[in-house]
């Protein structure tokens, strides 16, 4: 170990991520060999992962083979009698107690922020690219209404998440949720600029309102799916938070919060349901100059029927089940009080 923090400690420049990795994941198995051998109960059972997965490539020689060479020259060596002590079954102490997991490994906890940067760089061009690739629409027959790029967000952060786990659950971990925010939150803000837009006159920009917002049917299923997006979104970083706080080290785990990220997509939400309301409300107008155009001081009688009255009906028959049928009731009901 103190000829490892020897040789980081010389190193002029970054590490390159991929032989940094490869030497990481190398101890992390020499580790766990230790831990087999000597009964330190550090090794799980289970396959670990490859750390490397998507980042590097593996040596052409693992530490398994290497192990493998080295104990046939150590049995060889045993039949020949020339020292009893290097008994491979005397060399097994089971239940000893020791958890050899860090040991070694943990020396490269300080230098792995290039990783972490690596990792970053990855993700937001992969969320980038979905968010390019986004169709923003549904096909018929799904059985969600939410946009397909929320859902391979949360893919490659959790494909993220594994291969960091498999290296450290410390500080590199800790460093690499914070990156997960930073993706999740500019996730949002590609949302958010997906709303229909409004507010481009004199009125609008003397005001600081939105104005008029002229939304097609189509804009208001685009709105009703990014608020379900929002809505999965919100949920599911709770989720991630949740399990990251599990995995982590104690001294990381009361440090990890989606709060801010959460309230993103809340924010989402609301400028969702409220250009949504502006839209309808802005399908009124023509209906509108119609009522202000009837001479109220002059009329005799009234009827049971007005036709501006008819047209706002007809609008709202047209957008309002459509909308319940997209929306949760809890947000539906929302654009109902508002509307």
């Amino acid at each position: 170990r103190s000829q490892l923090v020897e040789i980081l400690n010389s190193l002029k420049e970054k590490p390159d991520v991929g032989t940094l990795l490869l030497a990481l994941q190398r101890t992390l198995e020499f580790e766990e060999e230790l831990a087999e051998k000597f009964g330190g109960g550090s090794h799980t059972g289970e396959p670990r992962s490859d750390a490397g997965d998507d980042i590097v490539e593996k040596g052409n020689q693992t530490v398994t083979e290497i192990r493998k060479k080295y104990e046939k020259k150590l049995a060889a060596h045993i039949e020949e009698g020339k020292n009893e002590a290097y008994n491979i079954k005397d060399l097994s102490v089971p239940d000893a107690g020791f958890n050899f997991r860090g040991i070694i490994s943990s020396c490269f906890e300080p230098y792995l922020m290039v990783y972490v940067e690596l990792e970053e760089k990855t993700l937001m061009e992969n969320m980038e690219k979905l968010v390019q690739e986004e169709s923003w629409s549904i096909e018929e027959g799904s059985q969600t209404n939410i946009l397909s790029s929320s859902m391979q967000v949360f893919l490659i952060i959790r494909r993220s998440l594994k291969r960091c786990t498999a290296l450290t659950k410390n500080q590199t971990l800790f460093n690499l949720f914070k990156v997960f925010q930073r993706i999740l939150k500019s996730y949002a803000t590609k949302l958010y600029a997906r709303l229909p837009k409004g507010g481009t006159g004199l009125v609008a920009a003397a005001t600081g309102m939105d104005g008029q917002i002229k939304t097609s049917d189509k804009d208001e299923r685009l709105i009703c799916y990014i608020v379900n997006t929002a809505e999965y979104c919100h949920k599911t970083s709770g989720e991630l938070a949740e399990n990251v706080s599990k995995i982590l080290d104690p001294q990381f785990a009361d440090r990890i919060d989606m709060s801010e990220v959460q309230d993103e997509f809340t924010a989402v939400i609301t400028k969702a349901l409220i250009t949504l309301v502006n839209g309808i409300e802005t399908k009124f107008d023509a209906e509108m100059v119609v009522m202000t155009r009837v001479p109220w001081a002059t009329l005799e009688s009234v009827g049971d029927q007005s036709v501006y009255v008819n047209g706002i009906n007809t609008i709202l028959a047209a957008s309002i089940p459509v909308l319940g049928k997209l929306l949760s009731p809890i947000y539906f009901q929302f654009f109902l009080d508002k509307v």
